[in-house]
């Protein structure tokens, strides 16, 4: 491991060590069952998983009873392309992925779940250790091949996935096809400007994007695209919820850690 991936890893490790590993198997055990029995309900039983049929039928209240799928497949499903390599904060949109992607892989590592991904058309086959993780995260930072060869999505059942992309606009027929036999959590990565064109400490490395944006700089065109933006965010979101898609957006001003961390609290609800 150079030494760019080991301080990652001891940045990443020293963070899972506490909370965060617990709120992140306590979240897989949530969203990842499988219907074992009906029960009677119990003081302590969420409501949500209350059986209204048997309820009704026996005049008393019966839940159902689910069992934790033990053998869990984590998929990271990544999109990689130049747009990645953009800043204006102090780190690109690539090293977001990076501890991102490290954060969510170990923390099922950790947890001995079975990782496995998916990047530049390339499959790393799952495993119970972290040469997945290593090997990802080498090829988030080659180039995208000229013929990317998409994923055989009949094939893919019962995984978690993980789908890291910084596109604003995914093929929502793609991860609506996914979700079918999988549970598929989409994650936004974006660099804060993008969203919202504020320039405190601006130091664009891509004079193509500075020139495109210059279009932008008087007060109506910049209102114009920062309303536009936001919509279309509220339009992508709005939509991966009828699909029962989650959906979460990170960006470079975020602490990715709570940002996760509240994620999944949210959802373990």
């Amino acid at each position: 491991m150079n030494k760019s991936y080991k301080s990652l890893e001891i940045f990443v490790k020293k963070k899972i060590s506490g909370d965060f590993s617990w709120i992140f198997k306590s979240f897989l055990k949530w969203v990842w069952t499988e219907f074992d029995s009906l029960r009677e309900y119990e003081f302590w039983d969420n409501v949500k998983n209350i059986d209204w049929k048997k309820t009704a039928k026996e005049n008393k209240a019966f839940v159902k009873n689910y069992e934790f799928e033990k053998d869990l497949k984590i998929l990271f499903i990544i999109e990689n392309g130049s747009s990645l390599d953009f800043w204006s904060e102090t780190k690109t949109k690539r090293e977001i992925l990076e501890e991102l992607f490290y954060t969510l892989s170990y923390s099922s590592v950790s947890n001995w779940y079975s990782v496995w991904s998916f990047i530049n058309s390339k499959f790393f086959d799952f495993k119970k250790d972290e040469s997945v993780i290593l090997n990802t995260l080498k090829e988030i930072n080659k180039e995208t091949p000229k013929e990317e060869k998409d994923i055989e999505m009949s094939l893919l059942k019962n995984n978690l996935i993980f789908y890291l992309t910084d596109n604003l606009e995914p093929d929502i027929s793609k991860l609506k096809y996914l979700n079918i036999k999988n549970e598929v959590i989409l994650i936004n990565i974006f660099d804060y400007f993008e969203n919202n064109l504020i320039q405190e400490d601006f130091d664009v490395n891509f004079n193509w994007f500075k020139n495109i944006f210059s279009l932008f700089w008087g007060k109506n065109k910049k209102d114009v695209y920062i309303n536009t933006r936001r919509k279309n965010l509220e339009s992508l979101k709005k939509n991966l919820k009828k699909k029962n898609i989650w959906y979460l957006k990170v960006d470079s001003k975020d602490s990715l850690f709570l940002k996760l961390y509240k994620f999944f609290n949210e959802y373990r609800k």
